[in-house]
C-alpha cells in the first residue's frame, strides 16, 4: 500500500461516497490517498485546526479519514499525514473520533489521546439549532468527542516550552521582588 497526493475534488468524491458521518470538505492544506494495487482504498485531509482556540500556525487537524475497510489503510493514512505535517513545520497533529470509537488505527500510528470529551457545541459555546422548511426547529447533531494528537516537531516544541518556563520563572522572582538574570553578563551587572 502507498500514499500519494490527490486532488481536493477526488477527495470529496470519495467522502461524499464513503464517509460514515460526514459530507465533503470546504477546504484542505492538502489531501493524501492511500491506493492498492493502483485503485483508491482511503483518503485523508489535512486542514487548520476546527477548535478556533488551537493556534493553526503551530498545528494542524486530520478534518476527514475514510476508506473501504482495507486493512491497515486507516494507520497508513494517519501515519502519512503526521509526517507530512511535520515537513510542513507544524508542531502537533489532531484529529477527532466520536466517543464511542476506540482509536485503534490511531495508536498504531503512534497519536495519543489528548482529551476524551471536547466538542459538541459551536464555535461560540452554544449548541446550534436549525429550522426545517416547516418551521420546526431542531438541534443539529453535535455530539462529544475525543481529541488524539502526534507532536511533530519536538526540539522547537521542546525549545517553545523552555522559553514558557523561563518567562514564568522569572515572573514569579519579579513578584518576589528578586531580580533575575537572563545571561552571564546580566548576572555580573546584577551581583556588581
Amino acid at each position: 500500500m502507498q500514499t500519494k497526493w490527490i486532488s481536493q475534488r477526488k477527495a470529496n468524491e470519495f467522502i461524499l461516497q464513503h464517509h460514515r458521518h460526514h459530507g465533503k470538505i470546504v477546504g484542505a492544506i492538502i489531501c493524501l490517498a492511500a491506493y492498492k494495487n493502483g485503485e483508491i482504498v482511503g483518503v485523508a485531509t489535512i486542514g487548520r485546526p476546527s477548535a478556533r482556540k488551537i493556534n493553526s500556525q503551530e498545528v494542524c487537524e486530520v478534518t476527514r479519514l475514510g476508506t473501504f475497510g482495507t486493512k491497515n489503510a486507516c494507520t497508513k493514512l494517519y501515519g502519512a499525514c503526521a509526517r507530512m505535517a511535520k515537513d510542513m513545520g507544524f508542531l502537533k497533529i489532531i484529529s477527532y473520533t466520536g466517543k464511542d470509537e476506540e482509536g485503534t488505527s490511531l495508536k498504531a500510528a503512534g497519536w495519543f489521546l489528548e482529551d476524551d470529551d471536547c466538542g459538541g457545541t459551536e464555535w461560540n459555546g452554544r449548541e446550534r439549532t436549525i429550522q426545517t422548511l416547516f418551521g420546526e426547529v431542531e438541534k443539529y447533531p453535535f455530539t462529544k468527542k475525543k481529541r488524539w494528537a502526534k507532536i511533530l516537531n519536538v526540539q522547537k516544541q521542546n525549545f517553545d516550552a523552555r522559553n514558557e518556563f523561563m518567562r514564568i520563572v522569572e515572573e514569579g522572582y519579579k513578584n518576589l521582588g528578586i531580580e533575575f538574570a537572563k545571561d552571564e553578563k546580566e548576572l555580573k551587572t546584577l551581583r556588581s
